[in-house]
């Protein structure tokens, strides 16, 4: 998609120099569209296009969770995790 500018050596790889912003965020667009966020859904101010943060060691409790919307009842419309 041309977030990057070259196909540079791991250390350099992700520098600021060797990333289009421009790119990132039409990226970024794409892929909150692709997930179901309106494309008027604005980004936040600070890191907008952030997708993946890896700044710091976390685990997940469970490795994966199915949520899904109650469809009857007096709950109809509701969040619910599976």
């Amino acid at each position: 998609k041309g977030v990057l500018r070259a196909d540079l050596p791991s250390a350099e790889l992700l520098t600021a120099a060797n990333l289009d912003e421009d790119a990132l965020m039409r990226l970024a667009r794409q892929v909150a569209t692709i997930v179901g966020l309106p494309e008027s859904t604005p980004f936040c101010d600070v890191h907008p296009a952030k997708l993946f943060d890896f700044s710091s060691r976390a685990r997940c409790a469970a490795p994966f969770r199915v949520l899904g919307v109650k469809g009857a009842g007096p709950g109809r419309g509701s969040a619910l995790a599976v």
